[in-house]
């Protein structure tokens, strides 16, 4: 699982980080805004530890950006206690508050808590406005829910996995993905297009299927209209 410690302290940011790589998780750094986002879009991670006072700006303006473009858990580790900095952050997003100077054991159990949260949850993932379920075979936007084939929901994943390696689906992997009926480029193109469809369908607006010209597919999040 992978985890963006985004703290100025350098000493405090390494000491997170090692204490979690010793747990097994894979850790990425930052110490300001735009190298936390710049991180953040690249890796991908499952759960950003986010400190509100950064050196470009407030930590919890980020929330919002990093729910939007890859469904991940935020926990605030912040030295401010007061009422409206966690009133801010939980309106923000936040799904965690933990006030500095705070127990490193305390953090690892929430962290091990959340992942086994995750591992329970893997039927479902998020992207942008998008849910797909894979236990129930639906896509969900809003309101609005779609039972769509399996097909579907595989190509789904397996082009959610490609995005959060920040990769691309190559058709060859889709032929051998043991989907009936994709025998030629001609087949797999018709299955992609009725793919789209169905997220147009089900009023997904931030979420698209692009082309890679005689490479393959890939998603991608619709930045100018995200809220």
């Amino acid at each position: 699982m992978k985890i963006l410690v985004v703290e100025d302290n350098i000493k405090l940011n390494d000491k997170i980080c090692m204490a979690l790589k010793m747990e097994g998780y894979l850790m990425f750094r930052a110490r300001e805004k735009s190298e936390a986002l710049a991180t953040f879009r690249k890796e991908h991670p499952d759960i950003v530890l986010l400190d509100i006072m950064l050196p470009d700006g407030q930590g919890h303006q980020m929330i919002h950006a990093f729910k939007e473009e890859y469904d991940c858990w935020v926990i605030m580790m912040t030295a401010l206690s007061d009422t409206d900095s966690k009133r801010l952050s939980y309106e923000s997003g936040a799904d965690d508050y933990m006030t500095k100077p705070f127990d490193l054991f305390e953090l690892i159990y929430k962290i091990n808590a959340i992942k086994k949260t995750l591992e329970k949850g893997k039927s479902r993932f998020t992207l942008g406005d998008l849910i797909v379920d894979e236990k129930e075979y639906a896509i969900i936007c809003g309101e609005n829910t779609m039972r769509v084939p399996p097909s579907h929901i595989v190509l789904l994943r397996k082009l959610y996995t490609k995005y959060k390696e920040g990769s691309f689906l190559d058709k060859s992997e889709l032929g051998n993905a043991n989907i009936s009926g994709l025998e030629d480029y001609n087949s797999i193109q018709t299955f992609v297009s009725r793919v789209r469809k169905n997220l147009i369908y089900v009023g997904c607006q931030h979420v698209s299927i692009a082309s890679i010209y005689g490479k393959g597919y890939s998603i991608v999040i619709n930045e100018d209209m995200r809220c």
